[in-house]
This record gives C-alpha cells, sequence and structure tokens, in this order.
C-alpha cells in the first residue's frame, strides 16, 4: 500500500485509539487541521498555507503531519491533501508522474496549466488500495513555496454520482489568504486567473457608457460553477444540512466571482471613486445600478445567472444581483452580507452604512437591509417579509473584509 494513501484505511482503527488517549492527542490533531481564523469556521486550514471547504457532511478522518483526509457519509467517495516543501519536485511534470507512480495509477486524460501563477496539473486516475478499486481526479501543484497534491476519488463504478461532489471539494482548496478570494483550482483549469483573453464591453452607469474589458471564457467558467454548486446542493435538500450546505453554495460562487469581478470594479470606480463618495453614497448608487436591471431567472438548476454576466447585460435574478452588489461593495471594502430565506424564496443583500431603515442582525452586527429587484431605498423590505427569523445571513470570506 502506498504511503501516500495508506492514511485512509487506518483511520476507523487508528481515531478511537487516539480519541481514548485523550486531550493531548485531541490537542495535537487541532493543531495540524484546525477551523479557519477570523471566524470562517466552514473553513479547515492545513498547515499554515492550505484551505479546504468540505461539502456539508462530510467528516475528515485522518491525519498525519502533512496529509489528511476525508470522505462523505456513505463512504464512497472521499478527498486527500498532502502537502511538501517547495521545490520537493524538479517541476509539474515530474511531480504528477511520480505521485501517479506512488499510486500505481492508470492516468486518463490530463493536462498542465497555470493556477494562480502555479504550474498545476489534473488527470483523470484510476487505481487500486487494498482489494477496493478507485476512480476519480489527481491534482498537482507546484511551486517554490508549496507543493501541494490532491486526490478526489471515489469506488469504481460511482464516480460519475459524486463527480461533481468531488470537483466541488478540490476546487475549495486555497493556498494562502490571496487564494481565499481567488478562483479554485478546477474553476482555473478551465479559465485561468488572470484572464488570458479579454472583450470589450460597454454597460450603463448612472447615464453614461462605461468601457469594461472582461473574459467571456471567465463569465463561462464562473456559470460552471454556479450550476456545479447547484448540483452540489441539491442532495440535501430536507436534510439537517440543508443551511449549511446553501452556505456553502454561496461562498463558493462568491470565491470563484470575486478576483474575476476585479475589472468591473475598476471600470466603475473610475466614475464612482471611494475617494469623492462616501460607503452611503457608494451604496446606495451601487443599489440604484442593479435595481435597474431585467428581472430574469436562467432556465437551470441554479435559476442564477452569472453575476459577471448580469452585469454586462443588465438582466438577472436576486441571486445574481444581490451577489454582484455584495461584491462590488467588498471591492469597495464596504462590508455587506447576502440574506436568503427558502420561505420568502428571495434573497437580498445588506450593508454596514449608516441610515434608518430596517437591519439584519449578523455577528454582532446589524446591516442595512439593500432590496435589489425593487427600486426602492436603502432599508426598505417589503413588510410581507420582514420577519428576520425567516432569513438566514451569509457573510464571505474575504481578507479585504473585517466582519
Amino acid at each position: 500500500m502506498s504511503s501516500l494513501f495508506s492514511i485512509i484505511f487506518y483511520v476507523k482503527a487508528a481515531l478511537p485509539a487516539l480519541q481514548r488517549k485523550g486531550a493531548a492527542v485531541l490537542f495535537v490533531l487541532l493543531c495540524l487541521l484546525v477551523p479557519a481564523e477570523r471566524g470562517w469556521a466552514e473553513y479547515l486550514q492545513f498547515g499554515e498555507d492550505l484551505f479546504v471547504n468540505l461539502p456539508a457532511s462530510w467528516q475528515v478522518q485522518g491525519i498525519e503531519e502533512n496529509k489528511f483526509s476525508a470522505g462523505n457519509q456513505a463512504e464512497e467517495a472521499y478527498f486527500l491533501l498532502k502537502q511538501h516543501a517547495g521545490g520537493h519536485f524538479q517541476d509539474i511534470n515530474q511531480m504528477y508522474s511520480t505521485v501517479a507512480a506512488e499510486l500505481s495509477a492508470r492516468v486518463y486524460a490530463g493536462s498542465s496549466y497555470s493556477y494562480s501563477g502555479m504550474d498545476a496539473h489534473l488527470s483523470q486516475v484510476e487505481f487500486q488500495q487494498q482489494d477496493r478499486r478507485f476512480q476519480g481526479y489527481l491534482l498537482c501543484i507546484e511551486s517554490h513555496r508549496i507543493d501541494v497534491v490532491v486526490v478526489g476519488f471515489a469506488l469504481k463504478g460511482k464516480l460519475s454520482t459524486y463527480q461533481d461532489t468531488l470537483f466541488s471539494a478540490m476546487d475549495s482548496l486555497a493556498v494562502g489568504d490571496r487564494g481565499l478570494v481567488e478562483p479554485g483550482p478546477i474553476s482555473q483549469s478551465v479559465s485561468p486567473y488572470p484572464a488570458q483573453d479579454v472583450e470589450r464591453f460597454e454597460i450603463q452607469f448612472e447615464g453614461r457608457e462605461v468601457p469594461l474589458a472582461l473574459s467571456n471564457a471567465a463569465i463561462d467558467a464562473t456559470q460552471d460553477v454556479i450550476e456545479r454548486e447547484a448540483r452540489v446542493l441539491s442532495v440535501y435538500g430536507g436534510t439537517e444540512y440543508a443551511e449549511a450546505a446553501w452556505k456553502r453554495y454561496y461562498r463558493l460562487v462568491y470565491r470563484d466571482l470575486f478576483v474575476r469581478s476585479r475589472p468591473l470594479y475598476s471600470a466603475l470606480q473610475t466614475y464612482l471613486s471611494p475617494r469623492d463618495n462616501s460607503p452611503e453614497e457608494i451604496a446606495a448608487a451601487l443599489l440604484a445600478w442593479v435595481q435597474g436591471f431585467q428581472y430574469e431567472r436562467l432556465v437551470s438548476l441554479s435559476d442564477c445567472l452569472s453575476p459577471l454576466r448580469a452585469a454586462v447585460e443588465s438582466r438577472g435574478d436576486c441571486d445574481s444581483r444581490g451577489l454582484l452588489y455584495t461584491i462590488l461593495l467588498h471591492h469597495y471594502k464596504i462590508d455587506a452580507i447576502l440574506m436568503v430565506s427558502s420561505v420568502y424564496k428571495h434573497s437580498m443583500a445588506a450593508v454596514a452604512v449608516d441610515g434608518q431603515g430596517a437591519r439584519f442582525p449578523l455577528n454582532e452586527k446589524r446591516y442595512l437591509v439593500a432590496e435589489t429587484t425593487d427600486q426602492v431605498e436603502l432599508g426598505l423590505i417589503d413588510q410581507t417579509m420582514s420577519n428576520t427569523n425567516a432569513w438566514i445571513g451569509i457573510n464571505f470570506i474575504n481578507p479585504r473584509i473585517t466582519h
């Protein structure tokens, strides 16, 4: 059995034994894999530089100094992460060939690409451990600072069932704080960041035509992430994990969008400068802009048009507009959250600015509500939707914003 994957198979025997040893061992485990700092408990931080947001209900199964594994409750799908010091491998080709050999894996289609300036390689693999055969995906990331191996895999014959969930788990990997607001490694295998090709658009803002350079491939990649995460979310309906899965859905979508939306922020701030406008004025101007979009729901499982597509085509539903509005406020370093309600089948935003009106409490703050689909001022909400207990507040992981 390879040293890379032995952690998966000793876990059931090892963890109960470790637990019996008491608090000292538990402390060691927590030092190896802990909830990320700054209150982002949904992310697990592994070492100093790696963050992972596992699908709802998935459980960590094994932990060692340089690797950990997790799996779903059915014990049919797994995630493994391993790190090395940077420079452990000569280059990305030597890295993935070495790891594939250690797995004794049969490698199918694969390709190399750039992930946030680091060399990466993603391939489909099949391998056997003990008496079980697995199929899945091998991701290698090589840089001068850190080398990372990620494997998402399922029992042979189950890969199609778990493909979206495995890609979701692998795409949740972030390298360093910067990675928390950059597209994940699976999304960047489709459309790298920074974008390699851009097209010219013009958007209407406060009666002006604003030029915008944006990548159509990047916009399409954000839509792909939205649809994949909607499929992942759909399996949790009616379960005890539904709320956690719902929050995770929006947070992964937000993460994929944030830096991809920077060109939009750069274009808008030419006309809505943070030097010349107060946070309250910026929040009001951006709200009026998204309120002017045509209401349109995408015909798909998600119903949600990519917020970037919504921006360039002036159309979208409450999710598209609420996410777009929140993301742009964060670019302006203005704290904002998303509000979602299964009771009202609606979403809104809420902003941490001064002003009169209805507020939504979250984490000891009270956010001024922002209805994005009706042309009303900040702080106004339909009375039939004013029960705060029917709403879930979602904040987002962003080193630029202090929640």
